[in-house]
């Protein structure tokens, strides 16, 4: 799932996977809870999965402002493994974290659902499962983020 106001040149170019990183819900927000991040490990059999894709500079530009470029992530360049073989990649990591944070249970769907429509591997998916949510204090917006996930 590529948000349409962030990027919408985006273009899905595959799947693929980073060894030896875990992913975690553990980066310091706005809110209480946390965000999306993923953490090296060194353990081989650990494994975060995600979409690539190709945005324009411009996107970029909007994309970096939108996820706290320099302030609450880093961009970071990988070379990941897809189903055609190692490519480069970059992607977000967290600057500030706090490892007693959980993800809203919204947040924890949409990770889910963005898994199962890219039917990335069902192992991983239910590691994501497995992420202990929290209440989003905002019933509002929680009520709001599940009826988009129920389509």
């Amino acid at each position: 799932m590529c948000a349409a106001d962030r990027a919408p040149s985006a273009i899905r170019l595959t799947t693929g996977y980073l060894p030896r990183w875990r992913i975690a819900c553990n980066k310091i927000g706005k809110d209480e809870s946390g965000k999306g991040n993923i953490e090296f490990t060194n353990v081989s059999s650990d494994r975060v999965y995600g979409v690539v894709y190709e945005i324009s500079p411009s996107d970029q530009r909007i994309l970096d402002e939108a996820e706290s470029l320099g302030v609450g992530y880093d961009a970071v360049n990988f070379t990941i493994t897809t189903p055609s073989g190692d490519m480069r990649a970059m992607t977000y990591v967290a600057r500030l974290k706090d490892d007693a944070l959980r993800p809203f249970a919204w947040y924890r769907a949409l990770l889910i659902g963005g898994a199962i429509e890219n039917q990335l591997p069902r192992d991983y998916i239910d590691c994501l499962r497995q992420i202990k949510p929290c209440e989003d204090p905002d019933q509002q917006r929680h009520a709001r983020f599940m009826r988009l996930l129920a389509g």
